[in-house]
């Protein structure tokens, strides 16, 4: 009824002064200066309306209808940030906006980019975004459309020589890019966290990325790239770092790179959500620390490289199940990875700091429905052989693809 009441005398007349420093636990950004014109930089109307949520101890910044331009917002404990329907958080266009922080590596947060993000929650308990409306992050004001990503050494690249070249079609992108702002939404060191509902999309880089954080729910969440055509790179769905009791459910995501990614954690399911990608739908490991304890069921996969489990240095990967998956792999123009293979299991040297090789142990395929371009691959190292691999029930049909 609050929420209610607000957008009607948003819509009416601006709310006095009064209004604006009530005691009501659900803060209207209208009341705290905010504009709802897509034009004017809301971002001192989000920081008043977040120290006024902070004062009570928490609360709800309510969102009403409308498109709101603003730079970084923190979120803090027991706060909530509510987007009704037809609201839209669009990203500043402007690099200065995001500050630069101290970063230097995947796992300290950077991910892809030394600056601040959009939505930012640090150290928080019991925080939420919901809704049934978008966080824009205006990826295309970093980007060329019409220049293509050629910063990568071809040796790691499947097409060699012939990286990138026309004949192949550049379609697919993925298209260059200058600095740009860090992850659209970012939450470090964090306990209960909540997304549902909302539309996230259109990320400079990584999309969502969660970081030491513990008790994670996202359900119902669509995550996209599309004013692309899903041709940013790194612009990953939802990326994982040293958290545990994660669920992921309901979800659609539609990206360029990787959909749903762990580096490292335990105790994660991921059910009931459809995965397009121009790389991996599902990616488990690389470098980073140790993954226990996972479970994906009941998923639709499109993309180019279906599920991959990587080992690339001293970390190890353990107690995974997949179950009830359709999968469809087909080849890419440019520089995505993968080789079209619904499923990719490898242990190989990487990290030129790790002084040993993790393992891949007891994972297992059941109720598989694949059809692609190439075959499942299965890769192990002499001085890490791959342990309790197990395809249960999983029907493969290779394609005549390129």
């Amino acid at each position: 009824c609050t929420a209610a009441t607000s957008t009607v005398a948003a819509q009416t007349s601006r709310p006095s002064a009064n209004e604006a420093s009530n005691e009501s636990p659900v803060l209207n950004v209208l009341h705290f200066g905010a504009v709802a014109d897509g034009i004017t930089n809301n971002t001192s109307a989000f920081a008043r309306a977040n120290e006024a949520c902070r004062e009570r101890g928490g609360g709800t910044i309510y969102v009403p209808p409308g498109v709101y331009l603003t730079g970084p917002i923190e979120l803090g404990d027991h706060m909530t940030l509510h987007l009704e329907a037809g609201a839209k958080i669009l990203a500043s266009l402007r690099l200065e906006d995001y500050p630069v922080e101290p970063k230097t590596g995947w796992g300290d947060g950077s991910g892809e980019s030394i600056r601040a993000g959009l939505v930012t929650a640090r150290d928080a308990r019991n925080v939420t975004i919901t809704g049934r409306g978008i966080i824009d992050g205006n990826a295309m004001a970093f980007h060329d459309p019409n220049t293509l990503h050629g910063r990568i050494d071809k040796r790691f690249t499947r097409q060699g020589d012939s990286y990138m070249d026309p004949k192949f079609g550049t379609e697919h992108g993925p298209i260059a890019h200058g600095e740009r702002p860090g992850n659209l939404i970012r939450f470090f060191g964090c306990e209960d966290v909540h997304l549902e509902s909302l539309t996230i999309q259109n990320s400079p880089t990584w999309t969502v990325q969660f970081n030491g954080c513990e008790n994670i729910d996202v359900r119902g969440v669509d995550i996209n790239s599309l004013a692309s055509g899903r041709r940013i790179p790194n612009d990953d769905g939802i990326d994982i770092f040293n958290c545990k009791n994660i669920h992921i459910s309901d979800c659609d995501i539609q990206t360029g790179d990787d959909c749903i990614a762990i580096f490292a954690g335990e105790k994660l399911t991921v059910s009931n959500c459809t995965l397009s990608s121009r790389s991996s739908g599902i990616r488990v490991g690389y470098v980073g620390g140790d993954i226990r304890d996972c479970v994906y069921k009941n998923l639709v996969i499109h993309s180019n490289r279906g599920i991959s489990l990587f080992v690339r240095g001293k970390d190890s990967i353990e107690n995974i199940l997949f179950s009830d998956i359709v999968i469809r792999s087909h080849l890419v123009t440019g520089h995505w990875w993968g080789q079209a293979e619904p499923i990719h299991v490898s242990v190989a040297q990487w990290d030129p700091n790790a002084d040993s090789l993790g393992s891949i142990s007891n994972v297992r395929y059941s109720n598989i429905l694949a059809e692609g371009d190439a075959g499942v691959v299965v890769h192990g190292d002499q001085a890490s052989p791959i342990c309790s691999l197990s395809f249960e029930n999983v029907r493969l049909k290779l394609t005549d693809g390129p």
